[in-house]
């Protein structure tokens, strides 16, 4: 069984947000693809996350790119800014902190404020 993680991007799909998502594929022995499959480990421990979907503010930049020297997924972490006036739900910035899913023996473990310099 082989797992990537595919970064994506999914523009304006709401009117007023953006969306960037960070999905496990695998495939399998049998030669099928699967998407979403439990391989982030959360901070607690348990593989409850299938899939990360971060939903920002459109006038906004969110970072998410790979890091292959040191084996990690960094992202921006996000904070609520303001009220939709649509839906009436939360929408997200980032701030100045990274998170990041690093990989160690095989598994994605979730960070949160992973120190940055020079990340690009």
């Amino acid at each position: 069984t082989t797992v990537y993680m595919a970064l994506g991007f999914m523009p304006d799909n709401k009117g007023e947000i953006y969306s960037k998502v960070i999905e496990p594929i695998v495939f399998g022995e049998d030669d099928r693809v699967t998407f979403g499959l439990p391989f982030i480990e959360a901070y607690d421990g348990s593989f409850s996350r299938s899939r990360m979907i971060f939903d920002y503010d459109r006038n906004s930049q969110l970072s998410v790119i790979y890091d292959k020297r040191r084996r990690m997924i960094l992202f921006n972490h996000l904070t609520p800014i303001r009220i939709s006036s649509k839906n009436d739900t939360q929408i997200f910035a980032p701030d100045d902190s990274f998170d990041a899913l690093v990989l160690k023996k095989g598994v994605w473990r979730l960070r949160s404020d992973v120190k940055v310099r020079n990340y690009r």
